[in-house]
């Protein structure tokens, strides 16, 4: 089976993991106008699992969670209506879970999205307390793009970037440490 790693693990220790207590209520309206479906859509056809664990083995497909669908659907909801339509509902996402349950393949998913879909001259940033810790999420957003040949042919990887040159864009290492933040954009 696609879960079992060892002949002790099985399949339903990946329905027995936790779920987000709370979560930011979003409408069916807000989720349908969305970007949610075509995050699913580029997470489930271009990123890959980068190392052995319970998402399967690495090279396979990273196949979300029914949490993780929810939390991209909530997290690329857009206003239904009024003065603010079409807008992204929420700006900020908090994302607090146990260790060892999907969150950094899933923010590094997430990454990959905004540095290959997202606007023209889009900046993307992995951000920690420190630069090591950071480096953590990009690196498995790294091997995502290598692992993926039509992610490969569009970007140029560095230490500590990501570039794709035809869009402009970039995904970079941010860390506490660094004393000047001045001129930054993120788009994500």
């Amino acid at each position: 089976g696609r879960w079992s790693l060892s002949p002790n693990s099985t399949r339903s220790a990946a329905r027995s993991a936790p779920k987000p207590r709370f979560q930011t209520k979003t409408t069916a309206a807000e989720r349908r106008k969305g970007e949610g479906p075509f995050v699913r859509d580029f997470v489930g056809s271009l990123c890959s699992v980068t190392k052995d664990t319970f998402a399967g083995p690495a090279g396979d497909p990273l196949v979300l969670r029914p949490w993780q669908t929810q939390l991209i659907d909530g997290i690329f909801a857009r206003h239904a209506s009024g003065p603010r339509k079409d807008r992204f509902r929420h700006r900020q996402a908090l994302v607090g879970m146990p260790r060892k349950n999907g969150k950094t393949a899933l923010g590094a998913a997430i990454g990959l999205y905004g540095l290959f879909c997202g606007p023209v001259g889009a900046e993307v940033y992995s951000c920690a307390g420190e630069r090591e810790q950071a480096r953590i999420c990009f690196g498995m957003a790294k091997q995502m793009v290598e692992a993926e040949p039509q992610l490969l042919s569009q970007a140029k990887l560095y230490r500590d970037v990501i570039e794709v040159p035809s869009q402009n864009a970039i995904y970079r290492v941010l860390s506490a440490e660094a004393y000047s933040k001045e001129g930054l954009s993120p788009t994500l």
